[in-house]
């Protein structure tokens, strides 16, 4: 049974499957969808995800499930059905222009940079002070259960 670990063999984990189960059906269960979402049968809500198998996460192709839950970071995610309707498809959403959505994101972070020099100009006496008590605290360490004596 495959099992993650912190280091070496310092007890079990989750499996991989359990992993999965708990992101998959046990999430549905966790937001009060019961048994509607989270699984693949007749009845059940309709949003899947669908990634490519020609991607470094899954090369060589081993263990499917556990692949997907330790090695892969989404850049093969291929489709995406939201109650049966494509969001992402190849890739790429469907209902929006991402290039678009981008260029504006970018376009937004340079029109407030201003805003954001100004927020941390106002925040640069507070900076200081905490830089101050941290240095004195690596200076001085103090046993936890004093530390708040000398607060």
């Amino acid at each position: 049974r495959d099992r993650s670990k912190l280091r070496g063999d310092d007890g079990d984990w989750l499996s991989a499957r359990e992993a999965f189960a708990i992101a998959t059906a046990g999430g549905a269960r966790a937001f009060g969808f019961g048994d509607s979402l989270g699984r693949i049968e007749v009845g059940a809500i309709a949003d899947l995800c669908a990634w490519r198998l020609d991607t470094i996460g899954f090369t060589p192709l081993a263990d499917p499930v556990r692949q997907l839950v330790y090695g892969e970071r989404g850049a093969g995610l291929d489709l995406v059905l939201v109650d049966g309707e494509p969001v992402l498809r190849d890739g790429r959403f469907v209902r929006f222009d991402e290039s678009a959505l981008l260029a504006e994101i970018c376009a937004t972070a340079e029109r407030l940079a201003p805003e954001f020099e100004l927020a941390e100009a106002s925040v640069g006496d507070i900076h200081r002070v905490m830089r101050a008590v941290l240095a004195r605290c690596e200076a001085q360490p103090v046993a936890r259960d004093t530390f708040s004596a000398r607060l």
